[in-house]
């Protein structure tokens, strides 16, 4: 999976549950036009981090709008205190800054089906 550009618009912060979750629009696939532009499959998605343990968030607005995925890159640490799960940290690089964070792992379900655009974010 790769979300370079995918609109990321909401965050939900670790409570009782300890999941992260971020909504973006996740492209799906990228298609060249005869004129040389390109349309979009994007479809809103919901990713949860499980477990969280850790986060620390690092993102500036300086006079400019709304915050595109560069790339999400995880490294394993180890396994959990019990033994039963690895946790991994997980680096979210935006182009507003970088979001960090310490989960057992994630999902990413699909709101609603993609839909042909010529934008790289849509509105739901």
């Amino acid at each position: 999976m790769g979300w370079h550009d995918s609109r990321l618009y909401q965050l939900k912060f670790p409570d009782e549950d300890c999941n992260f979750v971020l909504y973006l629009d996740y492209i799906f696939k990228w298609e060249e036009q005869n004129d040389g532009f390109f349309k979009f499959w994007v479809s809103p998605c919901k990713m949860t981090f499980h477990n969280v343990i850790d986060a620390d968030i690092n993102i500036s607005f300086r006079k400019s709008i709304g915050i595109d995925i560069i790339d999400i890159k995880r490294k394993k640490i180890g396994l959990t205190p019990n033994g039963k799960m690895i946790d991994w940290k997980f680096l979210i690089e935006t182009d507003k800054g970088n979001i960090g964070l310490v989960a057992t792992d994630f999902e990413m379900k699909v709101i609603s089906q993609p839909i042909f655009t010529s934008s790289q974010s849509i509105s739901i």
